[in-house]
């Protein structure tokens, strides 16, 4: 791995760590969802949870024919994000995915900036 790479990584996580801290110290940047999102949400996490135990036990099924065409490391890692696949689309689509006071739109755009220059 060059620096280059290195100091890319090591940049894109200090700044996911200042974005975090920053958010979790800042009160009135707390997420607050009313009754009907989190009721939203928790049944998006719990279709999220049965797709993944789903997909891994077709997994554990099919294991040793789909290992011939696929490395056996990219195949979990596709389920799990299949599943935030899932639950972000199930609380996007029904309008839980933010909360009633937050703009998320400006860390957003310094995550995907990070993103886009990797």
């Amino acid at each position: 791995m060059n620096y280059f790479n290195l100091g890319i990584a090591v940049g894109f996580f200090a700044s996911s760590l200042l974005v975090l801290f920053r958010n979790r110290l800042s009160k009135k940047q707390q997420d607050c969802y009313d009754e009907r999102q989190v009721i939203v949400r928790g049944k998006a996490y719990q279709y999220a949870f049965f797709t993944t135990m789903g997909l891994l036990m077709l997994y554990a099924t099919f294991a040793e024919p789909i290992e011939k065409y696929l490395e056996a490391g990219i195949i979990p890692l596709a389920i799990l994000l299949f599943s935030g696949l899932i639950l972000m689309g199930y609380c996007l689509f029904h309008d839980a995915f933010w909360g009633l006071s937050n703009k998320k739109i400006k860390g957003l755009l310094l995550q995907y900036g990070l993103c886009s220059v990797y």
